[in-house]
């Protein structure tokens, strides 16, 4: 894994505590091949700026992609979007950033023990109704947490989701 200086790391954290997004998207259920209920949750890693100096500076840090946001109108300044988009990768960033972030801290401590669920099941593998729920309520606790309306779970253990 690439070395990243600690002050690198704390300009990062506070760069995401004020102009990023830390979450998850989640899909419809669906039913896949055979009936089997399938629900995909994809974290997120993104921020969003002007100027696409520092989003070049955090994909040189951890990956990702950088690219520019469709125009509203044409007198309207660009906008581009970092993106970090898989469990793995978001993973990776949030373990790095966890001691540095304030803001988002608590919001990144849910959507890392749901990154680390989704490594534990990976893409294509059947889950059970225990599971799908499972990872509902982690993206419902998230979203509960971003509105301030449910105080964080501290250190959420994906080997323990039926306590949840």
């Amino acid at each position: 894994m690439k070395h990243i200086e600690a002050i690198d790391l704390a300009w990062a954290a506070g760069f995401i505590d004020g102009e990023g997004h830390v979450g998850v998207r989640a899909t419809r259920d669906c039913r896949g091949p055979e009936g089997v209920r399938r629900q995909r949750l994809a974290p997120r890693l993104i921020v969003g700026q002007c100027d696409r100096q520092p989003l070049d500076f955090l994909r040189g840090l951890f990956g990702g992609y950088v690219r520019l946001r469709s125009q509203r109108t044409s007198t309207a300044r660009e906008n581009w979007t970092w993106e970090l988009g898989s469990a793995e990768t978001v993973a990776a960033a949030l373990c790095r950033l966890m001691p540095y972030l304030r803001v988002k801290h608590d919001e990144a401590e849910i959507l890392l023990g749901i990154c680390q669920y989704m490594k534990a099941w990976p893409r294509g593998t059947r889950m059970t109704e225990q599971e799908i729920e499972a990872r509902n309520v982690l993206a419902q606790r998230l979203h509960d947490v971003k509105q301030g309306t449910r105080a964080p779970a501290r250190q959420i253990d994906p080997l323990l989701w039926g306590e949840l």
